[in-house]
């Protein structure tokens, strides 16, 4: 049978997108098109545009696996190293500032424009964890010489930290001596950091730590309790010409108004009007909360495959290895296609249904069902991460298992 060149369009040219594109193409598949609505590469390094941007992954282990970068400036690296775009000049100095929300991206913007405003305050519905780490660290040139000279040694380094990896996964995934030792230590992080008894007292959550994402900074705490900053817990009324108002009828006076408020993580490739088998919408599949088989694999859409989908594991394991781990499993997929193998092939309702079943059993002892309304739940209140360790994943992204597809043939066939 002659050989078939699959087309094959990758929609997004974020990490999952430019994992893909390489990993296809290291298989030999070059007729496939990146196709991104931004202006650049990167996905959130293109968008994300804020003082302070700075990855809360260590740099050598936020790569690549095909790509090794030996020489990042720092251990956890600046957006701008990781995307290099113009960023948008904002004029802050002596400004009096205003910035909502109190996440990663929050914490980071007030540990970034404190120092030269005028005036911060901060509007946050809730505290946030916020684990001390040297975020400003930087990784010595010498260290970048010895490994741009020694790539061995450089992949052994990433191996290594991957590895050591599992451990942030033995905090999240069971409530062991690990975890109890790390909460511990974002407790310490606030009290240490944190004199002042009132101050302390507003920045304490009422959840355990690592239940919502950890957010770590070596700088927050101190801009905080700068005499130009101000924590307000008070809900936002209004934005008004001059300012805002909160619900206790107090007008805050304001230059600039920094939103730090997120994204929403369970759109995946929505608004896009993706229609599977029989009209199908990707909407009306999800009606109930996205879901997918092994991250990578929705019923009702064949050939559709998704890199990075639903329930990946965002904060426990590296997202780059899951991206080229699912890519290798697209790829396998991919190879029987061009053979001639088959026509189509879409998972079954069964298998997914399986898979969803046993996330949700798995996600009971997790850190991330302790009790605290993070962003990690959907809107039907499951929790949309990996609920397993990095050496259950590889097993179940290894190899397909035909028992869980519909298979289609030439002729007409599914078997």
């Amino acid at each position: 049978m002659p050989s078939r060149d699959p087309r094959v369009v990758i929609i997004g040219a974020g990490v999952a997108g430019i994992t893909a594109g390489v990993v296809l193409e290291q298989a030999g598949f070059e007729n496939f098109v990146i196709v991104e609505k931004g202006s650049d590469v990167g996905g959130v390094w293109h968008w994300n545009r804020y003082p302070g941007l700075t990855c809360d992954v260590p740099s050598q282990i936020y790569q690549f696996g095909f790509a090794p970068k030996p020489d990042w400036s720092q251990i956890w690296a600046e957006g701008s190293e990781i995307q290099r775009y113009h960023r948008e000049a904002i004029e802050t100095v002596g400004k009096r500032i205003a910035v909502i929300g109190s996440g990663s991206t929050g914490v980071q913007v007030v540990s970034a424009l404190q120092p030269q405003a005028a005036a911060l305050t901060q509007f946050a519905r809730t505290p946030q964890w916020v684990l001390w780490a040297p975020m400003g660290l930087r990784q010595p040139r010498l260290v970048a010489k010895l490994l741009a000279a020694a790539p061995a040694a450089h992949q052994r380094l990433y191996s290594t930290l991957l590895w050591g990896s599992g451990i942030l996964a033995d905090i999240a995934l069971k409530p062991t001596w690990r975890r109890r030792a790390a909460q511990q230590l974002a407790r310490w992080s606030l009290t240490t950091q944190v004199r002042d008894r009132e101050l302390r007292t507003a920045l304490t959550p009422d959840y355990e730590p690592f239940c919502k994402r950890q957010v770590l900074s070596g700088t927050y705490h101190r801009a905080i309790g700068a005499d130009n900053a101000a924590l307000v817990t008070e809900p936002i009324s209004e934005i008004t010409e001059t300012g805002l108002r909160t619900a206790d009828g107090t007008h805050h006076d304001l230059d600039l108004i920094v939103f730090a408020t997120g994204f929403h993580p369970h759109n995946y490739m929505r608004p896009m009007n993706l229609r599977g088998r029989d009209g199908l919408s990707i909407d009306e599949a999800w009606a109930k909360g996205p879901r997918a088989y092994r991250m990578t694999a929705i019923p009702g859409f064949p050939n559709l495959f998704t890199v990075l989908g639903p329930n990946s594991p965002t904060g426990s394991i590296s997202l780059q290895y899951s991206a080229e781990l699912t890519a290798r499993y697209i790829t396998q997929w991919l190879e029987r296609f061009r053979d001639g193998e088959f026509e189509t092939v879409e998972v079954t309702e069964e298998a997914t249904v399986r898979f969803n079943d046993s996330v949700a059993e798995a996600m009971g002892p997790t850190v991330w069902n302790t009790g605290c309304n993070s962003w990690y739940f959907t809107e039907e209140n499951t929790i949309d991460l990996w609920p397993f360790d990095r050496k259950t994943m590889t097993a179940l992204l290894t190899a397909p298992d035909d028992r869980d597809f519909l298979i289609g043939h030439k002729d007409g066939n599914l078997r």
